[in-house]
């Protein structure tokens, strides 16, 4: 339970600092989008996590 709760804490302070880079460089159009696509790239592995998890009933201690 405790690894779940850190990596779920590390994935909002990564998201918290995503939003307020990409606020602080608005201005730098291309720079900025390559952050995004390192951050989205970031977020759907996240995302598969998430999806492997209950496809193979892994416990939360697993993560």
């Amino acid at each position: 339970m405790e690894k779940y709760i850190e990596h779920e804490r590390e994935f909002q302070i990564i998201r918290f600092y995503y939003y307020q880079t990409t606020r602080m460089i608005a201005c730098n159009i291309e720079f900025r989008q390559g952050l995004r696509r390192q951050f989205d790239h970031l977020f759907s592995g996240c995302e598969n996590l998430k999806k492997n998890r209950a496809k193979y009933r892994f416990r939360r201690e697993d993560v």
